[in-house]
């Protein structure tokens, strides 16, 4: 069950991805608000985690305490190299 807009639902998420290459030390985690239906999203540098190389995935809990700054939508597309669509969305 969700909550009001601006108000904290105190839950998290976990995200886990597999590491298909060791080419890199650092991961940085994003996180795209829509606060509002038909609105551009908030973009939120969360963290930056350091990788190991002895492992093949990474497990990150995001539990809406980590700032590190906000980006625009256009500075996104620019990370990325193409327009970011989302593969799935699911309604809470």
């Amino acid at each position: 069950m969700g909550s009001y807009p601006e108000d904290s639902s105190g839950k998290s998420i976990t995200l886990e991805t597999k590491l298909l290459t060791k080419d890199f030390e650092r991961l940085r985690v994003i996180r795209l608000l829509y606060s509002q239906n038909n609105q551009p999203p908030v973009i939120s540098i969360v963290n930056e985690i350091a990788i190991s190389s002895a492992y093949d995935t990474i497990t990150y809990v995001d539990d809406g305490g980590s700032f590190m700054g906000t980006i625009t939508v256009d500075e996104f597309n620019a990370l990325t190299g193409y327009q970011f669509i989302g593969a799935t969305m699911a309604k809470m």
